[in-house]
């Protein structure tokens, strides 16, 4: 398996799908959190922050400093199946070593499990299972060529 770090877009599509469900009072913050989540993923994978590589500890220390960057940035055009997407794949990137375990992962994978569902069966106009979402979510994205947001 392989991880990488996310872009903010995705980050901001996870804060979008969590919103629908939770009151979210900062979304830089919640922003931030869901970003360190996904570096510390990445490096339980990689090992970075202890490598004997000097170029893998820079990264982890570039991954770090972005950190106070990240802001939640809105994404009025994207379809909701495309925040669902984007939140997956985040949950996919995030979920190396232990971080699979952290309250925080737990929750926001709670919530796009439901939010999944509920998009799903918006599009296919009938209640769809947990197992047929990936399909219909994708076929509805692919179907309205919709940007990919799987990054």
């Amino acid at each position: 398996m392989s991880a990488f770090v996310c872009a903010p877009e995705t980050i901001s599509s996870v804060v979008d799908v969590i919103e629908n469900h939770e009151e979210v009072h900062d979304r830089d913050l919640l922003a931030k959190r869901l970003f360190l989540l996904n570096v510390e993923s990445v490096n339980q994978r990689y090992q970075l922050k202890n490598s004997e590589n000097e170029g893998d500890r820079d990264e982890y220390q570039r991954y770090l400093s972005r950190a106070e960057e990240i802001k939640y940035i809105p994404q009025p055009e994207r379809h909701a199946a495309q925040h669902v997407t984007a939140a997956n794949c985040w949950i996919y990137q995030s979920c190396e070593g232990d971080c699979d375990k952290d309250p925080l992962f737990l929750a926001v994978r709670k919530i796009v499990k439901a939010e999944g569902i509920i998009v799903a069966s918006a599009i296919a106009g009938r209640a769809v299972t947990e197992k047929d979402v990936y399909d219909v979510i994708h076929a509805f994205i692919r179907d309205n060529k919709l940007e990919n947001t799987w990054n």
